[in-house]
């Protein structure tokens, strides 16, 4: 930690309610060079390491990258926890010496908090770049996203022919992380990990990067859809989430490009097909007015162009979207 005691206190009363003594502490004097610091912390961790590696809690992000460095040089297991007490603390000074309304300082600080921990939990989730040769794909992908993604995610390059060696990087990296996607030349189709091809991140703009790493439509207005992927995985049974975060946000893409759908209408677009796959999955008809079928005939072209686009989820499901189910999305599309 930050200070002159900060650290040393809380391994001390750790150490004292635990009675483990197995909490070592560094301050990093406020003074100190980022080089003073790299080497005193780099012995402490040599002195405490007994081969299994060492966990560490840390403030801000100058440690951070200190503690990256040092794993790689010693070849040493060290594990991050973000623990933002100094930022929180500096927020809450400010605040306090800038506001007068106790209630708003609390809620801002309140909310501040909860997006460094969001950013924090963040970190413990790999996008993983993938390529079949060790010249440098995979590793060139990787910067790419570090230099314009803004989620805070590790990105793991990986240069691997073996189907049976990637297997066995992936588990391992498994037990310390959240793979989060595959990105890169190739889809390994392995452990339902869900993969963004190299096309689609070098086709998609640099300040929209991130919604396509999030899996969201990109061409519709701003929306989080973690929440909806959430919900889908656990009310789904049929559906695999992986595959319909890769395939369904193409589809909404390609119809926004072609019809101008309000935020609601691609949103409600996108739940629809999402529940109409694992219905189609799940072999369950719906109740249907056969009376919708009259709107194929007056938008025959578009029924057409709609039922085109569709077919990337009717080939990626193994599934077949009839004449109903395409009426009903003809009337989303057109706000019928």
């Amino acid at each position: 930690m930050h200070g002159n005691r900060t650290a040393s206190s809380l391994a001390e009363t750790t150490n004292m309610l635990t009675q483990t003594n197995n909490i070592y502490s560094y301050d990093m004097k406020l003074d100190s060079t980022p080089r003073q610091s790299m080497i005193e912390i780099k012995e402490g961790i040599k002195r405490i390491d007994q081969g299994q590696g060492v966990i560490v809690l840390y403030d801000m992000g100058s440690i951070k990258t200190i503690v990256e460095t040092i794993a790689e040089e010693l070849n040493c297991k060290l594990r991050l926890i973000y623990l933002p007490i100094t930022l929180i603390g500096i927020e809450a000074a400010r605040k306090s010496a800038m506001e007068t309304d106790i209630d708003y300082v609390y809620h801002t600080v309140s909310m501040s908090m909860n997006d460094l921990l969001q950013k924090a939990e963040k970190g413990y989730e790999l996008i993983i770049t993938l390529c079949h040769t060790g010249e440098g794909g995979a590793e060139q992908l990787k910067r790419y996203i570090e230099s314009y993604s803004k989620l805070g995610m590790k990105v793991k390059a990986l240069a691997i022919s073996s189907r049976n060696e990637l297997i066995k990087e992936v588990s391992n990296l498994k037990k310390v992380y959240k793979v989060h996607a595959f990105v890169g030349t190739y889809d390994p189709n392995i452990f339902g990990i869900p993969f963004i091809s190299i096309g689609k991140v070098f086709e998609t703009p640099k300040e929209t990067l991130d919604r396509l790493l999030l899996f969201e439509p990109v061409k519709t207005q701003f929306f989080d859809y973690t929440e909806v992927y959430s919900y889908l995985a656990d009310s789904f049974k049929y559906t695999d989430i992986g595959k319909l975060k890769m395939i369904l946000p193409e589809v909404i893409d390609e119809i926004c490009t072609l019809y101008p759908l309000s935020l609601d209408q691609s949103i409600g677009l996108f739940m629809h097909l999402a529940c109409l796959i694992e219905r189609l999955l799940e072999n369950r008809s719906p109740n249907i007015a056969k009376a919708n079928l009259a709107v194929m005939k007056t938008f025959k072209q578009d029924a057409l162009i709609i039922a085109k686009i569709l077919r990337k989820l009717e080939k990626s499901f193994d599934v077949l979207i009839n004449d109903l189910e395409l009426s009903t999305i003809l009337l989303i599309i057109k706000k019928l």
